[in-house]
């Protein structure tokens, strides 16, 4: 018995442990201004883990939203391992058009597991014209994230609480943007 615990617990100090990559489901608004670039794009082929310490997968920018001119000339994007939170693109699809938003690190696009990465056709149009025009015009507010009956006071001038989990849920994730209002203060309207 002994014998046995003692080699269980060897093994399992073989072994370094993995980390958990977790991440909040953030607002598309939020995910745009917190990137660095957004691109309309497919994969191509399959990932290439040939580089120590990262993944590439071969990209066919169709349109940037974000990131300008760079963003545009972007025919790969990176992923670290090393992290636990490695993003792999191991559908196979390699025909649909996804909006991706990741990172500059170093002159690389860097994109992971919690990064909004998400096929075209599910977006609705509200999402569509958010991350083509309009989302960029709320990005000096802040979506603050709150549970149904949980939006405890009011938010300050530059917030806009996002109750997830409430009625007004769908509205807010696809229909709407936080930008500032005529007073100055940052308000839900509508994304078109």
């Amino acid at each position: 018995m002994w014998l046995y615990l003692t080699l269980s617990l060897l093994s399992l100090a073989a072994y370094p442990p993995t980390e958990a990559c977790s991440c909040p489901k953030p607002h598309l608004q939020s995910a745009f201004c917190n990137s660095d670039f957004v691109i309309m794009a497919k994969f191509l082929g399959n990932p290439n883990e040939d580089e120590s310490d990262w993944i590439r997968h071969g990209v066919k920018v169709y349109e940037a939203m974000k990131g300008g001119e760079e963003a545009q000339k972007l025919d790969v994007v990176y992923s670290r391992t090393q992290f636990g939170c490695a993003y792999r693109h191991d559908t196979h699809d390699y025909t649909s058009v996804y909006v991706i938003a990741g990172k500059m690190e170093d002159g690389r696009a860097v994109v992971d597991s919690c990064s909004f990465i998400k096929l075209l056709h599910e977006l609705i149009a509200g999402q569509v014209m958010g991350i083509r025009d309009t989302y960029q015009q709320g990005c000096d507010c802040i979506i603050v994230p709150c549970l149904s009956g949980l939006c405890d006071g009011s938010p300050s001038s530059n917030q806009c609480f996002w109750d997830q989990y409430g009625t007004s849920t769908t509205r807010q994730e696809v229909n709407e943007r936080c930008a500032k209002n005529e007073q100055g203060n940052c308000a839900w309207m509508w994304a078109l």
